[in-house]
């Protein structure tokens, strides 16, 4: 066998193996490669693959949330700790908001601290 293909073969395993999982879904989203993340995830379990998911930014967890079919989101949310639940759900709520809400919380929070930043008080 080739030395090539042998680095190859041995390193294959070890990036979709339990540690590489997280950076192997990295590399799927990146790609935007959903067969891969659907692969991935049949391949670990739903367990496994939260486990994975935690280890992510929320943005990245969220993409590939988005990319998973209703019930396969269904089960990899079921095995998801708490807080990453609540992140997940605060960070889709606020995504389904109207731009012009979001854009009004965004300015109210900014003059909450300018006025709090000034110390101007409202009779």
């Amino acid at each position: 066998m080739p030395q090539h293909f042998i680095a190859h073969a041995h390193a294959a395993p070890a990036a979709t193996g339990t540690g590489g999982l997280p950076q192997a879904l990295r590399a799927a989203i990146a790609a935007r490669h959903t067969q891969r993340l659907h692969a991935l995830l049949h391949q670990h379990g739903a367990s496994c693959f939260a486990h994975a998911l935690t280890a992510l930014t929320q943005r990245q967890q969220a993409d590939i949330l988005s990319l998973l079919a209703a019930q396969e989101r269904a089960d990899v949310y079921r095995h998801l700790p708490a807080s990453a639940r609540r992140q997940w759900l605060q960070a889709s709520a606020a995504a389904r908001m109207p731009l012009h809400r979001r854009m009004l919380c965004t300015c109210q929070r900014h003059w909450q601290w300018l006025r709090h930043a000034l110390g101007f008080k409202l009779a």
